[in-house]
């Protein structure tokens, strides 16, 4: 498998990125009941111009406000979806309780918070029995895990260990000198085409199912899939360069692939 395309390589990546995601969303949507959040971002504007030759078989187009930033994503997702006249479902924030959070927290296995825990009451209000099509693997498009500085260079490994999310308790020192000899086996593992782009197989493996995949399986009402998860789509997004996955090039190709009109829009 190419993981290393030229810049040139990133319109036909892009392409089949997108034709990918609208053949899973559509798949989807029509044997299910299916809701899309909708923000100012990227990812999930990725996912709606995709989603758009199936948009009249999802349900619902949703956002939830629970703070500042969430009101402006709400009012962006507005002037989206405004923009091809599809409608926005409003959850508004609710009070919580204390049993309601330690029930989510039981359910995700204590494995991490989640700032989203805030918006759990309204979240609860979500269409029931509904697949929720989100796409947090999409920030590979982005190359989240990568420093600026550090793209190019060999493996770094106060910057690999700072990625796992483990430095924040146990500072970066004695985080290294407790995980640097799992991390080093775990790379040699890696094919020798894979290892120039180790912080997104690092991503993959380690902190999305062990951080973002509980926050996904933990709602009892709900489900949370992400059209995104396909061995294919994620290879052509680690395989296109990470300087200009970094620089926003990546990002604007998928959504010029599927609807180019988005991209006149500002991202919040």
């Amino acid at each position: 498998m190419q993981l290393d395309l030229p810049p040139s390589g990133i319109g036909a990546a892009a392409a089949e990125i997108s034709a990918g995601l609208a053949a899973n969303i559509a798949a989807l949507a029509a044997r299910h009941d299916c809701a899309l959040p909708v923000t100012g971002g990227r990812d999930s504007r990725i996912l709606l111009a995709a989603a758009l030759p199936a948009a009249q078989q999802i349900r619902q187009f949703v956002c939830h406000r629970f703070h500042n930033p969430s009101r402006k994503d709400a009012k962006a997702a507005q002037r989206i979806l405004a923009s091809v006249d599809l409608p926005l479902t409003q959850y508004f924030k609710q009070p919580h309780s204390h049993a309601l959070l330690k029930d989510m927290r039981l359910k995700m296995g204590w494995s991490g918070f989640r700032g989203e825990l805030a918006a759990l009451p309204m979240i609860h209000d979500y269409p029931r029995d509904h697949l929720i099509l989100r796409g947090n693997n999409l920030e590979l498009l982005r190359a989240t895990q990568w420093r600026r500085d550090k793209i190019g260079e060999p493996l770094h490994m106060k910057h690999a260990i700072r990625r796992l999310g483990v430095s924040a308790s146990l500072g970066s020192r004695k985080a290294i000198r407790k995980w640097q000899d799992d991390y080093i086996r775990w790379y040699d593992t890696l094919p020798s085409n894979a290892r120039p782009k180790v912080y997104d197989w690092a991503w993959l493996e380690f902190s999305q199912p062990n951080f973002q995949g509980p926050y996904f399986t933990g709602y009892h009402h709900l489900t949370m899939i992400n059209p995104f998860n396909e061995r294919r789509l994620l290879a052509q997004a680690i395989a296109m360069p990470v300087l200009e996955r970094h620089q926003g090039q990546a990002v604007n190709s998928v959504i010029e692939a599927a609807y180019p009109p988005f991209l006149e829009i500002p991202f919040n």
